[in-house]
């Protein structure tokens, strides 16, 4: 009994030291050094990586448009201002592992904008244009809803690269980019599955790779550029979307769901609207001048 009592006393002190231990963990500040990680399954070895702190730090720089050669500066400056007494930055991440962490930025980004518009009950515009990027077309998407603070707009994606340079493959590619973002749910939700595997709260908190759907669009605007290419593919993607609809049961036959095209006010003022009020102008000037042309003539006429 004595031996036992012993023993409870024993882990009872334990306890206490881990708990304080981990209590000063979270007091400490975090030090900017590589971790080793040991190789999973049980195999021997590993390899040293950089802790998820350092991994964000870098991440939030990047996303605030900081370029990755200064991140490294910023870093060392960051832990002399702040704890000037400890020596935080026992390491720094070297500029070509800061522009990889671009790629993994990309993929987070991309994430939250699909978490975002699976949790939107209803999509109220869906916009769309291209441009150009070393003689490469790139096609970007945006999502527009309603919330009490007003219209807000969450880009799904900016960096659609059509296979071919035709209506039909840009749309498909237009589409296949809400694939891309179920597959992304569907991923985070295995991650979060596997690392928490008794909470289901924490699951619950992220929506169904199915509610990110393109179906949400009814009654919306789909607006594209005012060229012809442009609005094929306005009307491409819109066939797609109510084929989808069909398909999910959410309307009988396409003509039952609806959506309003628009062409981009943007362009029509660059292209329409700036040249008619241009012409109008000139238009204006021009008889304004026949007025003060004929006046004059008249008063040489009076004169005479």
């Amino acid at each position: 009994r004595e031996r036992e009592r012993e023993r409870e006393q024993q882990k009872k002190i334990v306890d206490e030291l881990k708990a304080k231990v981990k209590a000063l963990e979270q007091i400490a500040p975090k030090v900017i050094q590589k971790k080793w990680i040991k190789n999973p399954n049980g195999k021997k070895g590993g390899t040293q990586a950089w802790p998820h702190h350092v991994v964000l730090l870098i991440m939030e720089w990047l996303s605030n448009r900081t370029p990755p050669s200064c991140i490294a500066a910023n870093i060392v400056s960051l832990c002399s201002i702040i704890m000037p007494s400890a020596d935080i930055a026992l390491e720094l991440p070297t500029t070509p592992y800061i522009r990889t962490v671009r790629s993994l930025l990309v993929v987070v980004t991309k994430t939250l904008a699909a978490y975002t518009v699976a949790r939107v009950p209803r999509f109220h515009q869906i916009y769309t244009d291209g441009t150009t990027r070393r003689q490469t077309e790139l096609i970007n998407m945006l999502i527009g809803y309603v919330t009490d603070e007003g219209l807000k707009t969450v880009t799904l994606d900016n960096m659609i690269i059509s296979p071919e340079k035709k209506s039909l493959s840009t749309a498909q590619a237009l589409m296949q980019s809400m694939e891309n973002a179920q597959k992304l749910l569907k991923g985070w939700r295995e991650v979060t599955k596997e690392l928490y595997p008794d909470d289901e709260d924490i699951l619950a908190l992220i929506p169904l790779p199915e509610a990110a759907t393109l179906t949400k669009a009814r009654d919306a605007y789909i607006t594209t550029d005012t060229c012809s290419q442009a609005k094929n593919v306005r009307t491409q993607m819109i066939k797609a979307i109510k084929d989808l609809a069909v398909k999910e049961g959410i309307c009988e036959n396409t003509e039952d769901f609806r959506m309003h095209e628009l062409d981009c006010w943007n362009h029509l003022r660059n292209l329409w609207i700036e040249h008619a009020v241009d012409f109008l102008e000139k238009r204006v000037l021009l008889k304004s001048l026949w007025n003060q042309n004929k006046a004059g003539a008249w008063r040489e006429h009076l004169v005479e």
